[in-house]
């Protein structure tokens, strides 16, 4: 895989992240579908409630529909909001399993994939409950608490409103620092945790051994795989938010002249109809472009990491 101790470059990095999602297309498509389809159901259903508003007026309310409509609607949101958690948790893991198994040749179909992914996921839940407070708890929990103390002041001086703007400034000026602390944990302490949570889980290994073994590859050509990883993710976060931009602007585009065209016809419910296909439409490419831009960010580190595993061996090896 990687040769003489060098990095993977950037081409050979773009050229696997395409060979994969290539590989994984059809697929990535069929699992956003499996994650969204519930929420694209109330979007329907709102659809519905709207149009039979629009129809009926306040006649709707006093009628036999409106009570069973509106408790099928919160059940329903209720009950997409916990299977598109617990589904789309899954298919993260599953994501990483894909990775694994495509550098090390593993043949998994994806029933295959999708088992093991699901046996993975309340370990992988409880893996991350343990990186949540031991890495991200104190200035999260931190940064909350300080606005909620500057809120319950701000509450209790006269003219607190002339207040508010300098407050404002003062959270984002002091949450600035705290997300670039969280996304350089991510991109150099805690870059290989989860391979490293895949390759050991089966050895029953703690987790401070877990993070001990974490912190002996960050140590491996350290500056150099932080700077790499540092560009990858930066680059693999750019492109998904002009890509993002660019599809919801076309989208909103396309839903806004849909919805003139039911005005001209004369059809109110068809436009409601359009704007609730067009929200389907953002959550499913949304959904998508965040598949996408994990799967190539762990295709990046995934090479990473392969790369530590490498100078490892090696130095075992001369040893």
């Amino acid at each position: 895989m990687v040769e003489d101790n060098i990095l993977p470059s950037y081409k050979e990095t773009l050229e696997e992240i395409g060979k994969q999602l290539k590989f994984r297309k059809k697929l990535l498509v069929k699992r956003t579908i499996t994650i969204i389809w519930p929420i694209a159901i109330f979007f329907l259903l709102v659809f519905l409630f709207l149009y039979l508003f629009m129809r009926m007026g306040m006649d709707f309310l006093q009628s036999w529909i409106w009570g069973p409509l509106a408790i099928t609607l919160a059940v329903w949101l209720l009950s997409a909001v916990v299977y598109y958690v617990t589904v789309a948790w899954i298919f993260s893991v599953e994501r990483l399993v894909w990775v694994k198994s495509f550098f090390t040749k593993e043949q998994l179909s994806p029933e295959q994939s999708w088992r093991k992914a699901k046996s993975l996921s309340l370990p992988a839940l409880s893996f991350t409950s343990k990186i949540l407070l031991r890495f991200y708890s104190l200035p999260l929990v931190g940064y909350i608490g300080f606005v909620i103390v500057s809120v319950a002041i701000l509450l209790q001086l006269k003219n607190a409103e002339n207040f508010l703007l300098p407050m404002l400034i003062i959270w984002i000026g002091v949450g600035i620092p705290v997300a670039i602390y969280l996304y350089y944990l991510k991109v150099k302490k805690l870059k290989f945790i989860w391979f490293i949570f895949l390759d050991f889980h089966e050895d029953k290994k703690r987790f401070r051994e877990l993070l001990e073994i974490n912190n002996h590859f960050n140590e491996i050509k350290e500056s150099d795989v932080f700077k790499r990883s540092l560009t990858l993710n930066l680059g693999v976060d750019t492109v998904r938010h002009a890509i993002d931009t660019i599809t919801m602007s076309a989208l909103r585009n396309l839903e806004r002249f849909a919805v003139r065209g039911a005005e001209r016809l004369q059809l109110p419910g068809l436009g409601i109809f359009a704007v609730a296909v067009g929200r389907i439409l953002e959550v499913f490419t949304q959904e998508l472009s965040g598949h996408i831009t994990e799967l190539s960010r762990s295709i990046a580190i995934y090479m990473l990491y392969q790369h530590v595993w490498d100078t490892i061996e090696k130095e075992e090896d001369r040893d």
